[in-house]
């Protein structure tokens, strides 16, 4: 548990843990699975034929182990990252959902600006000379935030032209609606609003009368029928790698991709975390089935 390393020797292996410690097992012929003492604060490994490495850190450093799922709040910012290759001429290009992100061609994935959208399993292909390496899948979850209002001074103001509200946590799922009510029984919609993300700023001109006025705020997801479609191959591309294109989600759960060539037995093949979509996803050909049926399905 908690290895965060691994190295194979010829007849040995070595394990580095996240308190940058070692464990070996294996042939000790060599001693290649006696740790010294002073081997500690290791941040890399790696093995030979009959004989072990460590590089050990400046005592701050420790290994980080790599994040294969993240969950980030709509509208925050993050950074992928799944390591890099040696060398000035490696080049990168990062996938999501085995498809292409334009322009991102650099070790470090930024998105200054988490939308929907943004959901999905993320890739980094790297190359030099000497090859292409596909790191590690990188699961990114978008969070709804709850909707709220705000009871700071400049969310919450009285003037001559009524209550100035403020709505914090809108995610841009669905319109949004605020009703009012002076009993807490008979609610009226005052405001409805497009979808958006971030806060909403609102004025109630019938505020103060009558004298207690209540309000509340849901936020519904526009929710259509899922849709699955593919992409167009024209001949020359048949045997490749080809898009799928979903429409008509809400976010409101996970998504599953199923594929069958009898129309009877089904498998997932792709789980995205919620999202609105459209979701692209790459499907690689199948080389066993002559023919291949697809379906998807929300948790709503």
């Amino acid at each position: 548990t908690n290895v965060v390393g691994i190295a194979a020797g010829g007849d040995h292996s070595l394990a580095l843990l996240a308190d940058g410690t070692l464990l070996c097992w294996g042939a000790n012929y060599s001693g290649q699975t006696s740790v010294p003492s002073s081997a500690t604060n290791i941040v890399a490994i790696s093995a030979g034929g009959a004989h072990s490495l460590a590089l050990a850190g400046n005592g701050t450093q420790r290994p980080v182990l790599p994040r294969f799922a993240i969950a980030v709040t709509i509208s925050q910012s993050t950074v992928l990252s799944a390591g890099s290759l040696n060398g000035a001429t490696a080049d990168y290009q990062w996938q999501l959902n085995g498809m292409d992100v334009a322009g991102a061609t650099t070790a470090a994935l930024p998105i200054g600006f988490v939308n929907w959208t943004n959901a999905g399993s993320y890739r980094l292909v790297m190359s030099n000379a000497l090859g292409v390496v596909v790191g590690p899948a990188i699961t990114l979850t978008v969070l709804r935030t709850p909707l709220q209002f705000a009871t700071s001074p400049a969310g919450l103001r009285m003037s001559d032209d009524g209550l100035h509200l403020q709505l914090l946590g809108a995610s841009g799922v669905g319109p949004i609606i605020v009703s009012a009510s002076s009993d807490l029984l008979a609610w009226e919609p005052i405001l409805t609003n497009p979808p958006a993300i971030g806060p909403v700023q609102f004025t109630d001109a019938n505020a103060g009368d009558p004298a207690a006025r209540f309000y509340r705020a849901v936020e519904g997801a526009v929710a259509g029928p899922l849709r699955l479609e593919m992409a167009m191959m024209s001949s020359s591309s048949s045997s490749g790698p080809f898009p799928l294109c979903l429409t008509g989600l809400s976010a409101e759960g996970p998504v599953v991709i199923y594929a069958s060539s009898n129309l009877v037995d089904w498998q997932a093949v792709f789980t995205n975390p919620p999202t609105i979509g459209p979701l692209q996803y790459l499907e690689e050909p199948s080389t066993i089935q002559p023919q291949r049926y697809y379906r998807a399905s929300e948790n709503r």
